[in-house]
């Protein structure tokens, strides 16, 4: 029963994190099946934190480089973040160059 209430309120913070950044958003999930809806969400969260570090101009665009790294190392289950710093896993896109070419 304690897995069913730890189960509860990880969905309802989803959902109430969901309404908070996109109600449309939220909204369309309810057509998905169930199963779906979790895993959707997150991972439309994990593109909103994304785009907005990338998008910030409160941080300099080093620093953004930094943190986006460490979202896709925390996602990916890696505890050490900084030997990635200068370098893409295989078949992705760099985003140092992305970053650091950016007039921001």
């Amino acid at each position: 029963m304690a897995v069913m209430r730890g189960a509860a309120a990880k969905s309802d913070l989803l959902g109430s994190l969901l309404k908070n950044v996109s109600r449309s958003f939220y909204l369309t999930l309810r057509v998905l099946p169930l199963g779906l809806r979790e895993p959707i969400g997150l991972a439309y969260l994990l593109a909103r934190a994304a785009d907005t570090i990338a998008d910030t101009s409160l941080i300099p665009p080093a620093r953004r480089l930094e943190l986006l790294l460490l979202v896709r190392a925390r996602i990916n289950g890696e505890a050490a973040v900084q030997s990635r710093l200068n370098s893409s896993p295989p078949n992705s896109v760099p985003i140092r160059p992305i970053l650091t070419n950016r007039s921001c």
